[in-house]
């Protein structure tokens, strides 16, 4: 049997893909860049030169992290002393905390319909698919009604405890109120000017990096709140995966596993780590907060170590390709950046500094993956 051991609290502060294109698959990884010039020059009248692709090989090349020494160990034997008590995430398999499947399935899946229109078959998605695009967002209770109200815990709450959706909060504490303050806006004009056939390729990068950012973000914040409401575990799994098996995500879970497998499968052991310890404080409202900090924060870290990969990916195709494949992943990169500072500066805040600063401007490509590299590097 597992034994336990005195648990302490944790901080919250812890420490996707965007890869180059295959040819002509049916279902492309979400977030992937474009998989070839379809028509490009069919929107706006439009004569660019839309340059050459190339092709990364994404490996797990800037290592594999070691977990941390109280981490859920559900891929060992289930006798394994991991320091957790037998609980039901013991057999590697996600089981629902509540009576149905997850809401948030179906906004991964508008994620996957949106990428579909935007970046999986076009470096230069016509205008209209814009307009398509944003239909899909803004279906109800579907992506856009959970970004305009989505907060970021790893930030402090406003003190009085006003909410992100009253007037004037977002604008005073734009950490904390991440969707309406900055995801929102990004996406409505990246929505707006590729909707009136300006600059496709900027947009549609645009629109992908704040959206795997917002499931990035979901995927914490529910399990977080997953203490008062035990069906919020299973939203957690499902923004991270898109309520799949461990072999076969979609979303934001098949961009790390593109690139970076073995931090896709921490990231899924950490789903795991949060549905055991809800099952082993099951009551109402959840009383073992260190246990919790404990499966949260391993869930975190794997997800901005997937991250990382997938923006050191995001570089190595700029690298590698010219004109609008260049281009757009370099949008991606500085789209994600000042969101992506904080574990960065975590890490690193030198180097965090000087990779925001260097996308400004000319940019020197290795020397900005070096940033990334260093920093995130577990070889």
């Amino acid at each position: 049997m597992k034994k336990s051991t005195h648990l302490l609290a944790l901080s919250l502060s812890s420490i996707v893909l965007l890869g180059c294109p295959q040819k002509d698959p049916e279902v492309t990884d979400a977030g992937t860049t474009p998989i070839a010039d379809a028509g490009a020059n069919s929107d706006a009248g439009s004569n660019l030169d839309n340059g050459t692709d190339c092709q990364t090989v994404p490996n797990e090349d800037m290592g594999i992290c070691s977990v941390a020494n109280d981490a859920y160990l559900p891929r060992q034997n289930n006798s394994a002393d991991d320091s957790w008590d037998a609980c039901i995430s013991d057999d590697n398999t996600y089981h629902l905390a509540g009576d149905s499947t997850p809401s948030s399935v179906a906004r991964v899946e508008a994620f996957d319909r949106i990428g579909a229109l935007l970046w999986d078959h076009s470096i230069t998605p016509p205008a209209d698919n814009f307009v398509q695009a944003k239909l899909i967002y803004a279906e109800d209770s579907g992506v856009g009604s959970r970004v305009a109200r989505r907060y970021d815990t790893h930030y402090p709450k406003p003190p009085n405890g006003e909410s992100c959706q009253d007037e004037g909060v977002p604008a005073q504490y734009p950490d904390y109120c991440v969707g309406p303050a900055t995801l929102e806006p990004i996406i409505n004009e990246a929505f707006l000017q590729g909707g009136q056939g300006n600059d496709p390729a900027l947009n549609s990068a645009r629109v992908r990096a704040a959206l795997m950012w917002f499931f990035y973000v979901s995927a914490v914040k529910e399990g977080m709140s997953c203490a008062a409401k035990a069906k919020d575990c299973d939203s957690s799994w499902a923004y991270h995966t898109g309520g799949t098996d461990r072999d076969n995500p979609i979303g934001l879970g098949r961009a790390i596993k593109r690139v970076a497998p073995e931090t896709y499968n921490q990231a899924f052991d950490g789903n795991l780590a949060i549905r055991c310890w809800r099952d082993l404080d099951s009551a109402e409202t959840a009383e073992n907060e260190a246990l919790q900090l404990r499966a949260v924060n391993q869930l975190d870290a794997a997800l901005i170590q997937g991250f990382a990969a997938i923006i050191k990916d995001e570089l190595d195709h700029a690298d590698c390709s010219t004109g609008l494949y260049r281009d757009s992943a370099l949008e991606f990169v500085r789209t994600v950046a000042p969101l992506f500072n904080r574990p960065f500066a975590e890490k690193d805040p030198t180097a965090a500094a000087a990779f925001l600063s260097g996308l400004e401007g000319t940019v020197n490509i290795p020397t900005l993956t070096g940033y990334v590299f260093n920093a995130f590097n577990c070889n």
